[in-house]
Formats: structure tokens, C-alpha cells, sequence
């Protein structure tokens, strides 16, 4: 999913019709996600790709260049194929 970090509700519209989203786009509870992820946005563009459970699993950092699809597609499938052990007490989850 896609996370505009102004949260503008106009985001998806923002974003035309070419290239093609192939993804949700967040706009509603979008400052809530900013809210917790944004320590890690260090730079212009920033993806993350988060686990089931929430972890940051991988950080790509960039002026503006998307992730490369296959390695995010393989990094995907890494956490796909993984077992997952439960889930954490939410007290013991912290972002």
C-alpha cells in the first residue's frame, strides 16, 4: 500500500492515471501511519516494507526512484514463505 505522507484526501487523484497504481493508496488514518512510521523517512522517497505484524522488514531510502520490482517482489516472498511464530503481546510491540 501507498501512504501520502501530507495525507491530503485528493492524494490518489494527485497521482493521474499514468503510470498506473497497481496499489491501495491510504489517505483516510493516513496521519496515524505517518505518526508511527516516520522515523524511518529520512529521506525524499522512502519505502518500507512492513511484516504482518508490523516490523519495518526492509528500508529503501532514494531522491525519488522507486524499489526495483523484483527485489521488492522477492522480499515479498521471503516474508510470505516465513513461518510466523504468534504474535507479540501488544505490550511488548512498540513502533
Amino acid at each position: 500500500i501507498a501512504v501520502p505522507i501530507d495525507a491530503d484526501p485528493d492524494a490518489i487523484r494527485r497521482l493521474g492515471d499514468d503510470p498506473r497504481v497497481l496499489f491501495p493508496v491510504v489517505t483516510e488514518g493516513a496521519e496515524t501511519i505517518v505518526a508511527a512510521y516516520r522515523l524511518f523517512a529520512v529521506a525524499p522517497h522512502v519505502e518500507l516494507l512492513i511484516d504482518r505484524q508490523g516490523y519495518v522488514r526492509a528500508i529503501t531510502r532514494s531522491s525519488g526512484e522507486a524499489m526495483d520490482l523484483d527485489t521488492l517482489v522477492a522480499q515479498v516472498q521471503q516474508l510470505n514463505d516465513e513461518k510466523t511464530a504468534g504474535e507479540a503481546p501488544p505490550e511488548e510491540h512498540v513502533h
